[in-house]
């Protein structure tokens, strides 16, 4: 999503099959539902700390499937620190029946 850095997308390349940022494909400043749809249609995950995903996912089910950084304000190497602790559980979730995983931050 546009509200995590495009640093990330690269970071996380080695991890996933294909990787990408909003900007990278033409949607950085598109509204969440092109961002939705532009993700179900070519089978992406949604990786955002935006909540309005949570809510489109509630509405609409998934595909796409949502992580949700539940994290506030954190910077991005933080940020890639906490999807990296998580990646095993986002890994499980992502292969079951969820749609959405929400990832918190632990103080």
């Amino acid at each position: 999503d546009n509200n995590l850095s495009h640093r990330l997308a690269s970071k996380f390349s080695k991890l996933v099959e294909e990787c990408q940022h909003v900007r990278n494909v033409g949607l950085e400043s598109s509204e969440d539902m092109k961002v939705w749809q532009f993700a179900k249609d070519n089978g992406y995950v949604i990786v955002t700390k935006d909540e309005d995903f949570s809510f489109i996912s509630h509405v609409r089910g998934y595909p796409p499937k949502v992580v949700w950084l539940k994290v506030g304000n954190c910077s991005t190497t933080e940020i890639e620190k906490i999807i990296g602790n998580n990646i095993n559980e986002i890994s499980v979730a992502l292969d079951s029946d969820v749609g959405i995983i929400e990832i918190e931050k632990l103080a």
